[in-house]
């Protein structure tokens, strides 16, 4: 019901004048589902079946919100991201997800295990089928330096004072740094292609995709459980994640995500969303569009918007079905 009524809303909202609203009005409205049907019925111990038609019924309040709404920007535009009508695609993909999850409260303290928490709960009321099984592991190839980096200098450690050696053989990036592009990742174009595909191909089917990204403020910044089991120490920058992402859609190129850590620019019913950029023709998959939009400040933040963490992916990992099928390989 939820459904059908936002998508009447927005229906009679794009018959107004003008552009389109945004966002959405049917995401502005504060919506509470709540189940009662077993435990408030309209008629009790109903026997016929014109009683037991009144119990099943929609119950539908309105109230005047009593707090201020939360802020948004009016365009959905990422690093390199124009806002044009994509943006309604993007809303769409981030409202059904939002109508899954409900007021589920995340334990955010592991972003793979939030990830795994999330996936479950949209696995729920999910069509039963398998297919939704991806692996893609290095699709980073090479790690691309850039001052005040060098494979000799390297970040400073959180618990380095950086006030005594700002700048020495093996520190650098303390703080008071300028904004810079730092360490990019470089991508085995073949792999990073198919991997793309794939994805896609899953997302249509319904599926649900995690992503193990790198920063790239710091570098070889991975998980440590990881890095205490990859045998192999020059592959801990490429088989060790720094982060988790879910993968909820895509339009075109650009892929949306769910963000546990709360440090991305879209944020709508106390979650917070972001894309990921395939460029095909640079063979990357970032938060930044395109080359000259992958600078970022010393928190890591995409500059000058300064409201998106800067991801570059390096594993796509299978996670599951949520919805139906709206397309097929």
């Amino acid at each position: 019901m939820r459904t059908a009524l936002a998508s009447a809303i927005d229906r009679l909202a794009a018959r107004l004048p003008g552009p389109p609203p945004l966002p959405p009005f049917s995401t502005r409205i504060d919506w509470r589902i709540s189940g009662a049907g077993a435990t408030q019925l309209a008629v009790p111990n109903a026997r016929i079946e014109s009683a037991r038609a009144r119990n099943r019924r929609v119950e539908i309040l309105l109230y005047r919100r009593q707090v201020a709404p939360r802020s948004v920007s009016r365009t959905f535009a990422l690093v390199g991201q124009r806002a044009d009508t994509s943006a309604d695609t993007i809303e769409r993909i981030i409202r059904d997800f939002l109508n899954l999850i409900g007021e589920a409260n995340i334990n955010r303290k592991n972003c793979f295990a939030a990830g795994t928490e999330v996936i479950q709960i949209l696995q729920r009321g999910a069509p039963r089928a398998s297919g939704c099984e991806i692996s893609f592991g290095g699709l980073a190839t090479v790690r691309d330096y850039r001052a005040p980096f060098s494979r000799t200098i390297k970040c400073c450690r959180q618990n380095v004072n950086c006030s005594t050696r700002p700048y020495s053989t093996d520190c650098a990036h303390c703080a008071g740094s300028p904004d810079g592009p730092y360490l990019i990742l470089g991508y085995n174009a073949q792999l990073l292609a198919r991997a793309v595909t794939r994805a896609k191909c899953l997302l249509d089917q319904g599926c649900v995709v995690r992503a193990g990204v790198l920063s790239g403020i710091c570098d070889d910044k991975p998980d440590v459980g990881c890095e205490r089991r990859t045998r192999d120490r020059s592959e801990v920058w490429r088989t060790c994640p720094e982060h988790w992402l879910v993968i909820i859609g895509h339009v075109g190129n650009a892929f949306v995500f769910w963000d546990s850590a709360r440090t991305s620019r879209i944020a709508r019913g106390g979650h917070e969303f972001g894309l990921l950029h395939y460029n095909p023709t640079e063979n990357r998959l970032t938060t930044g569009a395109d080359l000259s939009s992958m600078d970022v400040n010393f928190g890591g933040f995409h500059v000058p918007e300064g409201k998106q963490k800067r991801y570059q992916a390096l594993v796509l990992q299978t996670g599951g079905r949520f919805k139906p099928a709206t397309g097929s390989c």
